[in-house]
């Protein structure tokens, strides 16, 4: 059993952030290594039973390997919902950008018609005119 892949005792433990298991994907790539590397540290720790000797014994057996199933079944939820949180900070993300790129859009189609508007009237004096980008970044 190699060392360097057994699963740590307690979920304490096993969930430490510097822990690259539990680190969160960034990409689908990332999240099915993460499940890969997660089922070898499972796997390096194989269950092996007793025999029994009584009805006791066996359910001793059964809630053993449940803890394990559900240690694994854990593990891989952190695991999913972090990169669902991450899916969902993305999401809000883009959103704020695109209401950012609609405003700007909004306001360049404003100076635009005002540009327009401003070389119909015949003007007396010259002024230093602006670029429609100079306008948006002074407002």
């Amino acid at each position: 059993m190699s060392t360097a892949i057994a699963r740590p005792v307690t979920p304490e433990t096993r969930r430490q952030e510097d822990d690259i298991i539990f680190s969160t994907p960034t990409t689908g790539a990332d999240l099915e290594l993460r499940m890969v590397l997660l089922i070898q540290r499972h796997d390096a720790d194989p269950w092996e039973p007793s025999t029994p000797k009584c009805s006791a014994d066996i359910e001793q057996q059964i809630i053993e390997l449940k803890k394990r199933r559900d240690g694994f079944f854990d593990d891989l939820c952190v695991i999913m919902r972090k990169a669902g949180k991450r899916m969902d900070d993305q999401q809000a993300q883009i959103k704020e950008q695109q209401q950012i790129r609609d405003r700007l859009l909004a306001e360049l189609a404003d100076l635009e018609d005002e540009s327009e508007q401003t070389d119909h009237v015949e003007e007396t004096e010259p002024v230093q005119s602006l670029s429609v980008y100079e306008r948006i970044l002074l407002h």
